[in-house]
């Protein structure tokens, strides 16, 4: 899965350089031109923006109807809700809430070098719920889209 995100990572970079579709007005950057993420593999773990044990941490501040919870259990491991952050912060990330764990990652230099944490940083609707994972998910799969070009697609009838 960290190779998966680096990968992404790399294709955000590029349509953000290029300016390029499909980066939605929420997940555009101002970034300068010679921006890269120079984190080491080593130094990266993956993040449960929404944690594991959302029903222990996370009850308050999520409403308890049945079929919410069922689509956030379904969305607990999808790629909407993954980040990468130093082993350091995530350890601090914990089961923290979504503004904590926003306002943590926004204060950590090595996150803040990934482009995908910029993102999540700027997110404008200050909420982390199932849309949210899903807006986020959709973005990345465009973004994966562009770096793996589908049968279909005009590079492969070239």
């Amino acid at each position: 899965t960290r190779d998966i995100l680096m990968m992404l990572e790399g294709g955000i970079l590029n349509l953000q350089k290029n300016n390029s579709n499909p980066v939605p007005v929420s997940y555009q950057l101002n970034i300068d031109s010679d921006h890269s993420a120079d984190i080491p593999d080593s130094a990266v773990s993956i993040e449960h923006i929404m944690p594991r044990a959302w029903r222990e941490h996370w009850r308050t501040s999520l409403d308890e109807k049945i079929d919410d919870a069922k689509r956030r259990d379904n969305r607990l491991h999808t790629i909407g809700n993954l980040t990468m952050v130093p082993q350091e912060l995530n350890d601090r990330l914990g089961n923290n809430e979504w503004r904590n764990k926003q306002a943590l990652i926004a204060e950590d230099d090595q996150s803040r070098k990934l482009l995908m944490n910029l993102q999540l940083v700027n997110q404008p609707s200050g909420r982390w719920d199932v849309e949210e994972i899903d807006n986020r998910a959709a973005y990345l799969f465009e973004v994966a889209r562009h770096i793996w070009p589908g049968p279909n697609a005009v590079l492969w009838n070239q």
